[in-house]
């Protein structure tokens, strides 16, 4: 069946995804590896399947190995020669050293845990219950006195309005 682009129809999410698992592309040569683990609450898991566990998992786990564009194409030629002698049936001895010098550069791995609280299966943390502090003695109230406050004086003389703030 010729898929429905080809057809005059456009191809639909599902489509283009199934096509892109049957031809792999690679959009971005410097990544090596990528990764992505569940966490259910107990335990990590390495697959996800939302309608059977009825819910998506409390966090997700996105480790990418990244290398420069020269220490990717090392890497997945080595990847490739292993695979090819796996498949041979030959022992898998001489086909690891696949950069400069024999030696495969190393990639630089990073990894994000992402918390879902929306996950059904989240349970927040649980509250750490601490001693009450030791109380004191409340201290007696104050005796209720009428305070009234003392009488400004009057200046001995009058100053004119305009020569109130200049002072002498």
């Amino acid at each position: 069946a010729s898929p429905p682009a080809a057809q005059g129809r456009p191809a639909t999410f599902d489509q283009l995804l199934e096509a892109s698992l049957v031809s792999s592309v690679t959009w971005a040569p410097e990544v090596t590896a990528l990764q992505f683990r569940y966490f259910d609450g107990s335990a990590w898991q390495g697959s996800w399947d939302s309608l059977a566990k009825r819910g998506l998992p409390v966090a997700v786990e996105v480790t990418m190995a990244i290398s420069s564009l020269e220490g990717a194409a090392a890497i997945r030629s080595a990847a490739a020669a292993v695979a090819e002698q796996s498949v041979a049936g030959r022992p898998l001895g001489g086909a690891t050293a696949a950069g400069p010098k024999g030696k495969t550069p190393q990639p630089r791995v990073h990894r994000v845990v992402v918390r879902l609280p929306n996950s059904p299966h989240y349970k927040p943390p649980q509250e750490i219950r601490r001693r009450a502090a030791p109380t004191i003695a409340t201290p007696a109230p104050l005796a209720k006195g009428i305070l009234t406050p003392s009488r400004p004086q009057q200046p001995a003389e009058r100053v004119a309005p305009d020569q109130w703030i200049r002072n002498e």
